[in-house]
């Protein structure tokens, strides 16, 4: 059952390239500059991810322009981060956070041939993660340090073996 009735939508339809395939659509909170959680549409597609407020499209980041996601190490945690090179990180709540993760991490290896990024980090509060506009126009990235990446879904890196 297609909830958000974008299979049939076209004005959906014309966002997307001919050789553009929906993946996954779902609605979920999305936290805006002020932190602020606002309901918005998320449609994956095979080359893109659109961020829609109802059917207009808000924001586009094209997988290519994928840095990283970061999410907490708390098996509650409903929220995950999405790093974008040269652009405001956009910060989602949803209980198939990890759905959507998995989604991206397939996506990026099939286009990429390698892996997508993924960070766990023990802070609760993402928000510390999360490169704001401000942040991209003064040069500053609040993307995790390398120590809290994962090689795949629960297996760390361990930047320095010594300090464990």
């Amino acid at each position: 059952m297609d909830q958000l009735r974008f299979a049939n939508n076209d004005s959906i339809k014309k966002l997307l390239s001919p050789d553009e395939r929906v993946v996954f659509k779902e609605k979920l909170g999305k936290f805006n500059s002020y932190r602020a959680l606002i309901e918005r549409n998320l449609l994956i597609t095979s080359k893109a991810i659109y961020i829609l407020k109802n059917e207009t499209v808000e924001g586009k980041i094209v997988l290519n322009k994928l840095k990283g996601v970061t999410r907490d190490k708390q098996e509650t945690s409903i929220e995950f981060i999405i790093h974008v090179e040269g652009a405001d990180d956009c910060h989602f709540k949803t209980k198939l956070r990890n759905q959507i993760i998995s989604i991206l991490q397939a996506l990026y290896l099939e286009q990429f041939n390698k892996d997508l990024r993924l960070y766990e980090v023990p802070n609760y509060l993402l928000a510390d993660y999360v490169t704001a506009e401000e942040d991209v126009a003064e040069n500053i990235s609040r993307l995790p340090e390398e120590s809290f990446l994962v090689l795949n879904d629960n297996e760390e890196i361990k930047a320095n073996e010594s300090r464990f």
